[in-house]
């Protein structure tokens, strides 16, 4: 780690270039589903505007129920996915996101008695798995028309009280040179969700961004910020460096060099100290590409994007 520091001061002072973005201009798109709940309009027993798929009679089945209910309540307003069985999966979709396009997809769970619910595209480039009630937000990149909230493989009884799709307008590419040392501050929210990011990507082919290339993001697991490292191939993610418990850090940086990847978080600003998260990383993929960006999920307030070139 000490080389790679060194290498990179060498390299900033031999070029002697630095730049701040003070201006973040990421915000979310209007709401893209028709009845998203928060209640629910029915058609019989089905949500209005959803197609529905994997009903058997009553089981499985999507039906209408109220607050607090499982798949037996006699309530309004509310959507249940029920299965007794482990190989149904009770789904409930519309056809609204672009492919490629980044999404903030947010859920509301009011009641899960058994099982889990799973909120994703259909080709599973956005993809989660909650097995607890409360809010929740998914990102991530669409590889697929249809939003598609579905039970797990196992027995499930869970009851929605709303979905919501928005596209995120990102903030505007930035070119930043391949072995680089990238420090973005931010503010968190005060009561974040589960699931919440922020997001750093950074070298990005020219032309296919979120494609290809690196991210590295802190999500909110429900008590602690994480750190988590991905590399993207055709649109497909290996994790790199898993979740770390990062706790609540205001800055997030990346150091390359080459092949080297190094992750940081730090708590005392663009300047402060920082904390290593995850081992050094040497890996070839993506090595010459050099754009990068700053991508914030809803309720995070940008500060400052520091490169230092």
């Amino acid at each position: 780690m000490k080389l790679l520091e060194r290498l990179l001061v060498q390299s900033r002072r031999a070029k002697g270039v630095l730049f701040d973005v003070t201006s973040f201009t990421q915000s979310l798109g209007s709401e893209l589903l028709t009845n998203p709940g928060d209640v629910f309009g029915f058609t019989l027993d089905d949500p209005t505007s959803w197609t529905i798929s994997g009903e058997v009679l009553l089981d499985p089945a999507v039906h209408q129920v109220g607050v607090g209910d499982d798949h037996l309540g006699i309530g309004l307003g509310y959507v249940n996915l029920y299965s007794s069985l482990t190989n149904q999966q009770p789904r409930m979709q519309q056809s609204v996101l672009s492919v490629g396009t980044i999404y903030e997809l947010a859920l509301v769970i009011d009641t899960v008695t058994s099982g889990e619910l799973i909120l994703l595209d259909a080709s599973s480039g956005i993809s989660k798995t909650f097995t607890t009630a409360g809010a929740k937000i998914v990102m991530g990149r669409a590889a697929n028309a249809a939003l598609q909230l579905r039970g797990g493989t196992a027995a499930t009884d869970v009851t929605v009280k709303s979905i919501s799709a928005k596209a995120v307008t990102l903030n505007a590419v930035r070119t930043a040179a391949v072995n680089t040392d990238i420090r973005a501050a931010f503010t968190l929210p005060g009561s974040p969700v589960v699931g919440q990011r922020i997001e750093l990507w950074y070298r990005l082919p020219a032309g296919e961004p979120y494609n290809d290339g690196w991210v590295a993001y802190l999500e909110y697991n429900g008590s602690e910020w994480q750190f988590i490292l991905d590399r993207y191939s055709s649109a497909v993610h290996t994790e790199v460096i898993a979740a770390v418990n990062a706790g609540t850090p205001n800055v997030l940086r990346v150091m390359t060099n080459g092949n080297q990847h190094i992750g940081f978080t730090g708590v005392a600003g663009i300047n402060g100290g920082y904390t290593q998260r995850g081992a050094t990383q040497t890996n070839a993929t993506h090595n010459t590409a050099v754009q990068s960006l700053l991508l914030y999920s809803s309720g995070i307030t940008g500060n400052k994007q520091h490169r230092a070139i």
